[in-house]
């Protein structure tokens, strides 16, 4: 007997995807429009209004914003709310307006944002609003619903309200894990999600499918459900056909290849003055300001500034009784940590005393935690070198046609700001000094990016170059980075992208991004731009001292790793 997930019915949503465009173009046009949907726009409305409900990885600059609009009017939605990033709500509420010259929107879709949502006192938004309807773009930042507030209320929402469709869309679901998304496909389809809908389930799945899993299970387990597979490729390979075939599914595996991707590192050298601040950094997780740090993924963050002249200092300095407190417990986890005995993170060392597990650091830990809360850091950057101002000035030279700055942190961008006078474009892609969005610039215009702010839901196809200051933190962010400008719509022959790798944080931070984009086309049948790209991967061979080192933390890990534990 076929078990539910296969029995599922089996379709290519393509076939026949232009002519149900065109159809669908007719029908949901305005009398006066001129805009027509892709084949993939009007596969994925009609699977929304077929399926009641809708699981959308369609990759960036796919058309998601059109599908979001118009699944209202398709699917009949009373009370539709639609969900976004607070940095697009701005953009959203126009690129609306500019759609209803063209199409037949539902004007009264409620459109709110995923910050707004997570806040204490709207803890009651879906209940006083009882949407009948819920889309959420650029899903992924639903995700993590045992820890967020959002995915949080959205699941309580939906225990209450089982009736509510949902419509999820985004270019990037996940990274290395099914459980990045199992709910998602849980909460669109429901019965008629081809995933287990047993939690417990959902996690044997993972086991078998996920990209950092230790020692994988036995496989036998999924075969009445996905077929016979004797290795992880085979069920990744049977998985992503059963994905990909169910109906409510649509899943762009097309990539944009009008324009080339061309993808270069490029090396900062440090000058000598940081190299001392990179070996107290390495060998006593301290900053250059003798701030300690908690574990090697502050260290990492540190590292990060570093490379690029900077780091941030407290302003005003904390007292000292509780500096001292705090300096006194941080050195217990970072000797915990460097013993190679099962801690990685501050978090875990600090919930393994609560549990009475290490009982002779207790008292201070005691004492650090009745001192945390009476001093609340401020952080302000100070600087030690301006040589990743002066690299990106340089780069600049070599791009009369303009380009994109992408800046991962605040401080940097204004440093670069005030050094070059590009304009900045931070928060919802406005420019503080004269209220312009980034969209609207000049094309043979130097921009300077927040990545946060712009890296999702834009178009900025008018340009052709990029510098990344800091490497993406993973394949999502890249896909996401990397297809603001390498979309459909891109004039030039080949978009050209330079990242910068100033310490060994850099590099690993490309190169583990390349084995999550493996692992996402390989599990979703997705074409990922980093597999795609003319891509070079940072080399080190030749690079010496601090700033290419390994924290003794993080050599500990990747020795358990290597062990099996």
């Amino acid at each position: 007997m076929k078990s539910r997930i296969a029995s599922l019915p089996r379709r290519d949503w393509s076939e026949g995807a232009a002519e149900l465009a065109d159809g669908l173009t007719s029908l949901l046009r305005s009398p006066h429009g001129t805009m027509s949907l892709r084949p993939i726009q009007g596969a994925a409305l009609a699977e929304a209004a077929e399926c009641g409900g809708l699981f959308a990885h369609v990759r960036v600059g796919g058309g998601k914003t059109l599908i979001s609009a118009l699944i209202p009017t398709i699917c009949s939605l009373k009370r539709p709310m639609l969900v976004v990033p607070g940095s697009l709500l701005a953009k959203t509420r126009r690129e609306f307006k500019d759609l209803c010259l063209h199409w037949q929107i539902n004007l009264g879709v409620r459109i709110e944002s995923y910050e707004k949502l997570a806040l204490a006192e709207q803890a009651e938004l879906f209940e006083q609003y009882l949407p009948d309807g819920i889309i959420f773009d650029e899903g992924h930042r639903l995700k993590r619903v045992t820890k967020s507030a959002c995915p949080r209320r959205v699941a309580r929402f939906l225990a209450r309200h089982p009736a509510t469709k949902i419509y999820i869309m985004s270019g990037t679901l996940t990274k290395d894990s099914f459980a990045d998304y199992a709910h998602l496909l849980d909460w669109c389809l429901r019965d008629g999600a081809p995933i287990p809908r047993d939690v417990q389930l959902q996690a044997m799945w993972a086991q078998a499918l996920d990209a950092n899993v230790q020692s994988r299970p036995s496989l036998t387990y999924l075969e009445s459900d996905l077929g016979v597979a004797k290795s992880t490729e085979e069920i990744r390979a049977l998985y992503r056909e059963r994905l990909c075939s169910a109906p409510g599914v649509i899943i762009s595996t097309d990539s944009f290849d009008a324009a080339g991707l061309e993808i270069r590192p490029r090396y900062l050298d440090a000058p000598e003055k940081l190299s001392a601040a990179f070996a107290d950094l390495r060998q006593l997780w301290q900053a250059p300001d003798e701030w300690l740090l908690g574990d090697p993924f502050e260290v990492w963050h540190v590292a990060r500034q570093l490379a690029l002249g900077f780091c941030y200092t407290l302003d005003p300095r904390p007292p000292d009784d509780w500096y001292q407190a705090r300096k006194a417990w941080y050195k217990v986890v970072r000797g915990l940590i460097e013993q190679n005995i099962g801690y990685d993170t501050r978090g875990q060392v600090e919930a393994a005393t609560e549990a009475g597990e290490l009982t002779r650091f207790a008292p201070i830990y005691a004492e650090w935690k009745k001192l945390e809360p009476t001093f609340v850091p401020n952080h302000v950057p100070i600087w030690l070198s301006t040589h990743a101002i002066d690299s990106c000035a340089r780069w600049s030279r070599g791009n009369p046609w303009g380009g994109i700055v992408w800046c991962e942190h605040v401080a940097f961008a204004k440093k670069l700001e005030d050094a070059t006078g590009w304009r900045y474009f931070g928060s919802e892609g406005v420019c503080a000094e004269d209220g312009s969005f980034i969209e609207n610039a000049r094309v043979k215009e130097i921009v300077i990016a927040s990545v946060d702010a712009n890296s999702t839901g834009r178009n900025l196809q008018k340009w052709r170059t990029a510098l990344f200051t800091s490497p993406p933190m993973g394949s999502q962010a890249w896909e996401q980075q990397l297809g603001r400008q390498h979309r459909d719509g891109q004039k030039a022959d080949v978009v050209r992208v330079q990242y910068f790798v100033g310490c060994v944080e850099h590099a690993t931070s490309a190169q583990k991004a390349l084995v999550e984009a493996t692992y996402v086309q390989q599990t979703t049948g997705q074409t990922q731009k980093l597999l795609t790209a003319d891509l070079t991967l940072p080399s080190l061979k030749s690079k010496k001292g601090p700033a290419w080192e390994l924290t003794q933390g993080e050599r500990t890990k990747k020795e358990r790793q290597k062990n099996g534990h």
